[in-house]
């Protein structure tokens, strides 16, 4: 009987490879991915049915050089290379079809400072990044400083015009705000100081002509 106890515990301790994963591969188990370093520095994790899921290089123990993901069905999600252990350079992101929908740059510094950051991977993006529709149109374009939304941003309807014009100060919005009707037409202009509406909010019916206007300060309505 303690034979076989020992021989239970043994396989709850290692179960076996499913198969396509290579021999003295690990599993995680918060994860239920299994991940093996070969010696040359490669590095794959497998998902439990063996399929791939990530694909990298490790030089002095860092994240170096192209890094892939895939889903189950071996679809590419995520494309980019990394230095150091960062993201570096442009990063490629793709749906579960294997639609490119998004593109960020990223830069080892400066990077965001946050205790909630528990990854490398996140708080130096830096530099711009797009968003797409299914088409492969921009739907979206704007800018990273230190992970941070910076300077202009600019959101376009399917039909090509322009949907939304701001500005971002540090993952808040700044400054003025322009929003178009899907003819084109100036729909409503807001102004923000850090975040909060702080002065004139201008409606426009889609002739042009104003509609009425509201005076925010701090972002509480003061006037109507």
């Amino acid at each position: 009987m303690l034979f076989l106890f020992i021989i239970s515990c043994y396989r709850l301790d290692t179960p076996p490879n499913p198969q396509g994963i290579p021999e003295g591969a690990k599993k995680d188990r918060a994860t239920g991915l299994w991940e093996y370093r070969y010696p040359d520095g490669r590095y794959q994790q497998f998902f439990s049915d063996g399929t791939l899921y990530t694909k990298g290089q490790f030089e002095g123990g860092l994240k170096s050089g192209l890094w892939q993901a895939y889903t189950r069905h071996g679809i590419l999600t995520t494309e980019g290379y990394y230095k150091d252990d960062f993201r570096d350079g442009q990063w490629k992101f793709f749906d579960d079809s294997g639609r490119l929908y998004l593109t960020i740059f990223y830069a080892k510094e400066p990077r965001r400072n946050d205790y909630l950051l528990f990854t490398r991977d996140y708080g130096n993006e830096n530099g711009p990044y797009e968003r797409y529709f299914q088409d492969g149109t921009v739907e979206e374009k704007g800018n990273y400083v230190s992970g941070y939304y910076e300077g202009s941003v600019i959101r376009y309807y399917k039909n090509g015009n322009l949907f939304i014009k701001g500005n971002y100060k540090k993952d808040k919005k700044h400054g003025l705000w322009v929003y178009y009707y899907p003819d084109g037409k100036k729909e409503r202009e807001e102004t923000y100081q850090d975040g909060m509406l702080d002065g004139k909010v201008i409606y426009f019916v889609p002739d042009g002509r104003i509609d009425h206007q509201e005076v925010y300060r701090n972002g509480n309505q003061v006037q109507e």
